[in-house]
C-alpha cells in the first residue's frame, strides 16, 4: 500500500514529525445506532467531536472512512473536520469537494447480482454515489426502512443501463436465502459482515484500502508529507483499512473476528473509544 512502513504502536511520536493521517470508519466507531435518530442524522459523541477538532488543530489529518453512501453521511459527519471522505467501502473517493475516485460493479456482472437476489426473492439496498434504492420482496420483509427510494425489481432492471451500483446490502440472517448463488457471488464480489445486522456485496477492488491508496497519493501529490497511518474500524469492511494501517485501532464492540487485526483495542463506541484511542497515542 501506499503508507510508510509500520511502527511500534505504543511509540511515542516525535512533535515535529510529519503530520498522522487517521482514517475513521463510521457506525459502530465513531456513532452507533440510537432509537429514533434516523441514519442520516447520525452524529459523534461530543467529546469524539472534541477530539476530532483537537487531533486535526496540531496539523494532523482526518478521513472519513465509511461504507455508507454519501447521501446519508450526515451534516454532523460532514462538518467534522475530515481532509477526505471515502465512501461506499472505497467506491467514493471525496477530496475536499471533489469526487477523485468513483468505482461501480460492471453491468453484466450486477445484472446477474441482479437476477441471483430476484430468484432468491431477497430484499436487498442499491447504493451509489448519488442515489440509493431498495427492492423488497413481501416474502422478505426488511426489518428496518432508512429512508431510501423504494423500487420495484423491473424499475430497476430497466435502470441497469446507467445505474453505478458500487455496493449491494442485505439482511444478514436471511443470506442464507442466497446459498445457491453463493459460488458465483464469492468468485466475482466479496461479502462483508458488517457486524449491525448486514452484510454487503463489493467488487474485490471496492475496498477501503483502496480508497486509503487515493487519499494519501492525493495527500503526497498536493506536497504533504504523510507520517504515521491510523486505522479506527470495528467491523469486517474495516479489515483491509486496519491491514495497511501502520496502527489499527480497533474499537471494543468490534466483531471478534476484527480483534485479531488489533495493534490496540480501545473502549467501545458507547464510551467515545476514538477519543480514548486519540489520547493513549498523543495525538489530541
Amino acid at each position: 500500500m501506499d503508507s510508510l512502513e509500520p511502527r511500534d504502536a505504543d511509540a511515542p511520536r516525535n512533535a515535529a514529525a510529519a503530520p498522522a493521517v487517521a482514517f475513521f470508519d463510521v457506525d459502530g466507531t465513531l456513532t452507533y445506532h440510537r432509537d429514533g435518530v434516523p441514519e442520516d442524522q447520525a452524529a459523534p459523541s461530543e467529546r469524539v467531536c472534541r477530539a476530532l477538532e483537537a487531533f486535526t488543530a496540531r496539523g494532523n489529518i482526518a478521513v472519513l472512512c465509511t461504507g455508507r453512501p454519501p447521501i446519508t453521511v450526515s451534516p454532523a459527519l460532514r462538518a467534522c473536520p475530515f481532509t477526505a471522505k471515502i465512501m461506499l467501502a472505497g467506491g467514493c473517493v471525496e477530496f475536499g469537494d471533489e469526487v477523485v475516485h468513483h468505482e461501480f460493479m460492471p453491468r453484466d456482472l450486477l445484472a446477474r447480482l441482479v437476477d441471483e437476489l430476484a430468484r432468491a426473492r431477497m430484499s436487498a439496498f442499491f447504493e451509489t454515489s448519488s442515489r440509493c434504492l431498495l427492492v423488497e420482496w413481501p416474502e422478505t420483509p426488511l426489518s428496518f426502512d432508512i429512508g431510501y427510494e423504494h423500487t420495484s425489481i423491473d424499475e430497476l432492471r430497466g435502470m441497469l443501463g446507467t445505474l453505478e451500483v458500487s455496493k449491494v446490502v442485505l439482511e444478514s440472517h436471511r443470506l442464507d436465502l442466497l446459498d445457491p448463488a453463493m459460488p458465483f457471488i464469492r468468485e466475482d464480489f466479496v461479502i462483508s459482515n458488517l457486524g449491525v445486522g448486514e452484510h454487503e456485496i463489493t467488487l474485490p477492488s471496492t475496498t477501503k484500502r483502496s480508497g486509503m491508496q487515493v487519499v494519501l497519493s492525493e495527500l503526497r501529490r498536493r506536497g504533504v508529507q504523510v507520517g504515521t497511518v491510523y486505522g479506527f474500524g470495528d467491523s469486517e469492511n474495516d479489515v483491509s483499512m486496519l491491514e495497511a494501517a501502520d496502527v489499527a485501532v480497533v474499537m471494543g464492540n468490534a466483531l471478534p473476528q476484527v480483534r485479531a487485526y488489533a495493534d490496540y483495542v480501545t473502549d467501545t463506541v458507547q464510551e467515545d473509544g476514538v477519543a480514548t484511542a486519540l489520547e493513549h497515542f498523543g495525538l489530541v
